[in-house]
């Protein structure tokens, strides 16, 4: 399941978020044939962004922010939280 917005706010700003529910699984190793069950668990990105010109825009962007990182496999891979900004030049 998923839930998320998109808003166009004043000043050229913008706002959008997506919070994803991933019921609970059995993941698959990659290197062998273990199987470990994942619990379920939520998922949340954010992102603001402000475009002072049409082909400008600025932008600070988070993903998995509801813990510091969650394990989705079995080989011990995790999906770390990430927070970034950056900027896009359209031409």
């Amino acid at each position: 399941m998923n839930l998320g917005f998109d808003w166009a706010l004043p000043l050229n700003l913008r706002a959008s978020a997506n919070a994803g529910w991933k019921d609970a699984y059995m993941a698959d190793s990659t290197a062998g044939a273990a199987q470990e069950p994942v619990p379920a668990f939520w998922r949340l990105d954010a992102r603001v962004s402000w475009a002072p010109a049409s082909w400008l825009e600025f932008f600070v962007a988070g993903q998995n922010l509801e813990r510091p990182y969650r394990r989705e496999f079995v080989d011990g891979l995790l999906v770390p939280r990430r927070i970034q900004g950056g900027t896009t030049v359209r031409f």
